[in-house]
């Protein structure tokens, strides 16, 4: 692996830009010898500049074509049809798939951000990670899907989340997950939940003591559509709050 790589000059002037070993790109001022990690004053993008993959690299690399700045990630990419479109997802899965004895931390990173992505802060959720809860046991990780009320002084229930690394039992986690739904905070104890252990996830539906599984079991890899088909429904069919 190579600990420089030669991202090409800018379109004018003295600058190069290169990328260390970790990716990170820096320009190189011929003319004063200095080096710079922010993009030098002149050549940043506008939202109207065109992009163009660079056929003559061995890696993946896009060049402005006003500027020639370079970048690793496709500025315009396609609309993602999954959480594996999403880069920074995808090579976590596939760590924990090289490496299914990751701790548990390693297996929230992937489905934090899947739940994120779904439900983002800009269209009024929030996704938390529950240290502890009164129905909470020792090794399971509840994450919560909020949504706020109208006038922003309540934070209603959308979906709960009960995670467990690769090898936990799901018969336990499920019994657990129950416990929680039991202990949703909406007045109309309705609310959806999803299990996930390992690779794995299920969906199910909470209404005031009935608990209906939806989806089945699911991989995160191999029904990568299917998991994704299910976060959207539950957004575009929510359950009453009150």
């Amino acid at each position: 692996m190579p600990t420089t790589y030669d991202l090409g000059p800018l379109a004018e002037g003295p600058w190069h830009q290169y990328a260390n070993a970790a990716g990170q790109v820096y320009y190189y001022n011929t003319t004063t010898q200095g080096t710079t990690y922010s993009v030098p004053s002149g050549f940043e993008d506008h939202a109207t500049d065109t992009w163009a993959r660079d056929s003559s690299k061995t890696w993946v690399q896009w060049n402005n074509q006003r500027t020639g700045r370079a970048t690793w990630m496709d500025p315009n990419p396609p609309p993602p049809q999954s959480y594996l479109d999403m880069p920074v997802i995808q090579a976590d899965i596939d760590m924990l798939t090289a490496v299914p004895e990751s701790n548990e931390n390693q297996y929230r990173k992937p489905v934090s951000a899947m739940l994120n992505w779904i439900f983002p802060v800009v269209e009024g959720y929030q996704v938390t990670q529950e240290v502890t809860l009164e129905s909470t046991i020792p090794d399971f990780t509840v994450f919560k899907v909020l949504q706020a009320s109208i006038n922003n002084l309540h934070n209603y229930e959308v979906m709960l989340v009960e995670s467990k690394k690769a090898g936990g039992p799901w018969g336990s986690t499920i019994d657990q997950a129950v416990t929680n739904f039991e202990a949703t905070s909406n007045e109309s104890q309705k609310v959806y939940g999803m299990v996930h252990v390992g690779l794995e996830v299920a969906f199910y539906r909470y209404d005031v003591g009935r608990v209906d599984d939806l989806s089945g079991r699911l991989h995160l890899v191999n029904h990568a559509r299917e998991v994704t088909n299910w976060l959207v429904w539950i957004k575009q069919n929510p359950l009453p709050f009150v």
